[in-house]
């Protein structure tokens, strides 16, 4: 036997005996499609056990998957290493993946592309060739049209279902009112019983959530067509409706967080889990019906691209909208001027990137006009420098006709800052190379990633493992004046 993963062929000297009570194991060390190859026996015995011969023999092929698990994800950037960016899940991505950079040049010339040209590169393995493929996916979708293996692999896999008779009546699906609160109170707290939901059965197919007749017109994303509010006002069926709700705008269960933790904590079925929009619900009336796979997700794109050199001092997020005026520090009373264009002090009213420090009244080259408030010279009013005195230094706290600078603390800048809707706030603070804490309170974690080389074997062009990755670069060029 082979077992697909470049380890030791088995029982190439003595056979091993097997029947419906033994199995064979195996232990893989990488995710992956292996090829499972071997030869099977079928041995003649006499009367007293002995054997004799063989009666037939058999080579016999399989594949199986062997999923990702944690070990191209981020825990640290592995114990065991990684292969490509350890990245398998959504997360939020700040910057992104330059065309330029080594990784993304690596990965498109082992997926055969030159130019804009395709040739057919040789891996040993087909696994190995469809976790280059998906690595490359994440980065850049615009080639996956030519990547049959991986489109393969996308689709979902169904069977044959002919009969309507697998309807169930709506009564079925249906709650009961005394056992199903009112979804939301004043204040937007969460009171559907979602553990009784998960009791009842949930509709398959399009007919089974039609309880409206519409007809074609269900598929319609129109929000007015949809048969949301019968679904949770008529039926207290809050779950479907929230589903059907977010598939008419073409988010899927996952995507949309009303799963498992979250303050809906409703659980689906595995089915509707594949569904991208109201389309995907599968039609009893036309046949392969029941899915059996759902099809790999390779989050297309979601790395995102680069956005070069940046200063990034505090990574926060959210989960209420702030105002811009909140951020920077600034009060309340002081709307009334930033907040208005026409206004001297509206907030954007700052020098362009290339302006010159010294276009301002009242300085001539290397005199220095004291007397003159030094305002810019073309209206603009940030940033607010404070005056230059007879010596060329500034003077601290003169500014140009007793205007208000910028505040100086604000939550932008405020790595410390309490606040409950506060759910990331990654700061400078490294636990580990690369790896940065977050003060929000909610243990989220933030990742580096720098450029790098991803490594393949000469012959199998198998991913090879990195246990370490260079540290993130900073430097103080362009900062502050």
């Amino acid at each position: 036997m082979n077992w697909g993963d470049g380890s030791k062929n088995q029982f190439v000297r003595e056979p091993v005996q097997i029947d419906e009570e033994t199995a064979l194991y195996h232990t893989y060390e990488s995710s992956g499609v292996f090829e499972i190859t071997g030869t099977m026996l079928r041995i003649k015995l006499d009367n007293r056990g002995n054997e004799v011969g063989i009666i037939k023999n058999k080579n016999f092929k399989l594949r199986i998957n062997i999923n990702e698990g944690t070990a191209d994800d981020f825990k640290y950037f592995g114990s065991d290493g990684f292969s490509f960016i350890p990245f398998k899940n959504t997360l939020p991505i700040i910057g992104g993946i330059s065309k330029q950079s080594i990784y993304y040049k690596s990965l498109k010339r082992l997926n055969g592309f030159i130019d804009e040209e395709q040739t057919n590169i040789g891996f040993k393995s087909k696994g190995d060739k469809l976790k280059t493929q998906i690595a490359f996916d994440r980065m850049d979708s615009s080639f996956s049209s030519n990547f049959n293996l991986l489109n393969e692999y996308k689709k979902p896999r169904f069977i044959e279902v002919t009969s309507t008779d697998e309807i169930q009546p709506f009564e079925t699906f249906l709650a009961d009112e005394n056992l199903v609160e009112l979804p939301f109170d004043g204040d937007g707290d969460q009171f559907v019983n979602a553990p009784y939901f998960a009791t009842l059965p949930f509709p398959r197919y399009a007919e089974e959530f039609d309880v409206d007749n519409l007809g074609t017109a269900f598929f319609d994303d129109n929000q007015s067509e949809l048969q949301s509010g019968t679904w949770a006002n008529t039926y207290y069926r809050h779950d479907i409706a929230l589903m059907l709700t977010f598939l008419s705008y073409g988010i899927s269960i996952g995507q949309s967080g009303i799963e498992g933790e979250s303050s809906w904590g409703y659980v689906y079925p595995d089915y509707a889990r594949s569904w991208n929009s109201l389309s995907d619900i599968p039609i009893l009336s036309n046949p392969s019906s029941e899915i059996i796979y759902n099809g790999i997700q390779t989050n297309s794109e979601e790395l995102g691209k680069s956005i070069g050199d940046c200063d990034l001092t505090n990574v926060k997020y959210y989960n209420e909208p702030k105002s811009i005026w909140e951020l920077f520090g600034f009060e309340e009373d002081d709307l009334e001027q930033i907040a208005k264009p026409d206004n001297p002090r509206y907030w954007k009213n700052i020098i362009p990137e290339d302006y010159s420090i010294f276009n301002r009244e009242g300085l001539d080259g290397i005199i220095v006009d004291t007397y003159s408030e030094q305002e810019w010279l073309d209206d603009y009013y940030y940033p607010v420098l404070p005056k230059y005195n007879q010596n060329g230094r500034f003077s601290e706290n003169d500014f140009p006709n007793n205007k208000i600078p910028f505040p100086t603390q604000g939550q932008i800048t405020d790595e410390n800052e309490t606040n409950q809707n506060l759910i990331i706030n990654i700061t400078r603070e490294q636990i580990e190379p690369n790896t940065f804490s977050d003060n929000s309170g909610n243990q989220n974690l933030g990742f580096g990633i720098v450029d790098y080389k991803p490594e393949f074997d000469n012959e199998t062009l198998q991913p090879k493992k990195k246990r370490s990755i260079d540290l993130i670069k900073s430097s103080t060029n362009n900062g502050a004046f």
